[in-house]
């Protein structure tokens, strides 16, 4: 099951590198979602990558209770401060359900990486041709052509979520 788990912004990188040398066992994975997006400056075209979900990581686990045990003891024995926790209601922690896991992963390459889309927009209606954007044209509520992104609403751990893609419209009539 994949379980998010909240961490400093900024800190992902550093964590997810803590949490695989410290934490993590055989079978268990943890990464950080990221995002292409291109920009023009000075007429050349020039591509950042950005993080996906800033402040969380997504942790693939079976046992998220001995996770978090082991998470504690971590973090009290190297007095690693950048660790928050991991999501959770009560005492019991929260997966992504099966519809949120989807939702995550269909956007996401075998790197955990959200490439560039491409798309036209003819007679007010977006058509999305390549990339992980392509039919989840109605997730899109808004556009920003100038600065070539997509803000799209997904739902993640109960609650709605704006996300930023990018997205270049080759064409709009």
């Amino acid at each position: 099951m994949l379980y998010v788990m909240q961490v400093l912004s900024g800190e992902e990188s550093k964590v997810q590198h803590m949490l695989e040398a410290f934490v993590l066992e055989d079978g268990e994975e943890i990464f950080s979602p990221t995002c292409e997006r291109e920009y023009r400056s000075h007429g050349e075209i020039k591509e950042i990558i950005r993080k996906l979900f800033p402040g969380y990581l997504f942790i693939k686990t079976v046992s998220p209770l001995d996770l978090h045990l082991r998470l504690y003891e971590v973090k009290t024995k190297h007095f690693i401060e950048t660790l928050t926790k991991l999501l959770r209601s009560d005492d019991l922690f929260l997966p992504l359900t099966t519809e949120e896991e989807h939702t995550v992963l269909s956007l996401l390459d075998t790197e955990h990486h959200m490439g560039m889309s491409r798309g036209v927009i003819h007679d007010g209606t977006l058509h999305i041709f390549s990339g992980p954007l392509v039919g989840k044209e109605a997730a899109i509520t808004k556009i920003d052509r100038h600065k070539r992104i997509a803000i799209l609403r997904v739902r993640l751990c109960g609650r709605d979520v704006s996300l930023q893609s990018g997205l270049e419209i080759i064409e709009k009539t």
